[in-house]
């Protein structure tokens, strides 16, 4: 992530400001700049606030048409129910998480859009869909199915909450649980299915991942019966990643952007070199180095590891072709 400044008073503001702490001036992110604006009584013309920041105050976007949702909030189809006590807040830190996504990969030209529709009136073809979300709370009675299927991204906003969280990590056995981590990995699906599926990569994505066209529900149900071994670290970026070839290219891409959004902030911060390394090979050890500093720090004010992974050979290799392949093509 870049750094941002008030145009007013140039104190450091970050991604989710509405606000300025020090000059009190309104603040709100235009994406089309990647910057945020300042300004005390009305926006610079042709910018709007986005509407669901207007009605609900948790988006800080702008949108050129006024009265209509940014090009964030606009992917969200459906809603939590907003009347259940707590869920406004959890709503509120995925559309962020949501909204660093997006921001990311639209920096890597990802499409979001779905594609013209065929001329001859064909249904569309593999991964011939845009991408959309539906932001969902879970109840006891009515569990929230994560997932992906057709463009359409599932989540549960109530993992928001701290202890939901880290007791479903616990059960799990998941050393990093987030929200941000939640929408990257199911973005992952998205990814493959509008970018792997279906085109000249899918033989290079099988030589690697493996073939996908294994049965999936039965590949999770064998995953969830059994027991972690740690046989999966020779190969594998996590024990979840091993379910099934879907599932490791999706984590490997939500670690491909977590490398690449903190190596991005760190530089912005002069914490690394101020220019990106040409080479995978010097891009991933600065990452490495980088890493074990964080973690070191964590560790020094008595926190977990903020990257608990220690990465094989082969999950390298996976991250080299998700940033070849999609992140600089």
């Amino acid at each position: 992530m870049r750094r941002f400044r008030c145009h007013r008073c140039g104190v450091e503001l970050f991604f989710d400001n509405d606000r300025c702490t020090n000059c009190g001036g309104n603040v709100r992110y235009v994406p089309e700049r990647d910057d945020l604006v300042t300004y005390e009584d009305a926006l610079p013309d042709k910018l709007h606030e986005c509407s669901i920041g207007v009605e609900h105050g948790i988006c800080n976007w702008t949108t050129p048409a006024e009265g209509t949702p940014c090009a964030s909030c606009a992917l969200t189809v459906t809603r939590p129910d907003l009347t259940v006590p707590g869920v406004m807040e959890y709503w509120r830190h995925f559309e962020l998480a949501k909204r660093r996504v997006l921001r990311q990969i639209w920096g890597y030209g990802i499409p979001t859009d779905a594609p013209e529709p065929p001329a001859d009136g064909s249904p569309p073809g593999p991964g011939e869909v845009g991408l959309t979300f539906e932001l969902l709370a879970s109840a006891p009675g009515t569990p929230v199915t994560i997932g992906h299927a057709d463009g359409l991204v599932s989540l549960d906003v109530t993992e928001a909450d701290p202890e939901t969280r880290e007791r479903e990590r616990a059960e799990l056995g998941e050393p990093y649980r987030t929200p941000l981590g939640h929408v990257r990995h199911e973005v992952g699906h998205y990814v493959w299915a509008r970018m792997i599926d279906g085109t000249d990569q899918l033989e290079s994505f099988r030589k690697l991942f493996g073939d996908e066209r294994e049965d999936y529900q039965e590949a999770l149900r064998t995953h969830y019966a059994g027991t972690d071994d740690g046989s999966w670290q020779k190969d594998h970026i996590s024990f979840y990643a091993s379910a099934h070839p879907w599932e490791d290219f999706a984590e490997t891409f939500a670690h491909a952007l977590h490398m690449h959004d903190t190596m991005d902030t760190a530089r912005a911060f002069g914490l690394t070199g101020r220019r990106q390394p040409r080479k995978w090979a010097d891009r991933y050890a600065q990452w490495v180095e980088l890493e074990v500093a964080l973690n070191s720090l964590n560790r020094a004010m008595g926190h977990d590891d903020a990257y608990p992974f220690v990465l094989p050979e082969p999950a390298v290799d996976k991250l080299r072709y998700v940033e070849e392949i999609i992140l600089e093509s």
